[in-house]
């Protein structure tokens, strides 16, 4: 699988509840993984250093792969 190409080391944990808030914000209904409804600007800034480092991971990894 990818473990094979990538060493990502993640906290499943805020990989949960980031899933759940996309979700979440995906279905209006279901809103709110959190007490008061909504991630707070601290919770927020973690998934988003969160994604951003995953994102940042991918995007090396896409750049050294060799021409098929």
């Amino acid at each position: 699988m990818i473990r094979d190409y990538i060493d990502l080391h993640v906290d499943l944990d805020v990989f949960t509840d980031l899933d759940d808030l996309y979700i979440n914000g995906r279905y209006p209904s279901e809103l709110g993984i959190m007490s008061p409804g909504k991630p707070s600007p601290a919770d927020a800034k973690k998934f988003y250093e969160f994604a951003r480092e995953i994102y940042l991971k991918i995007k090396e990894f896409i750049y050294r792969m060799p021409p098929e």
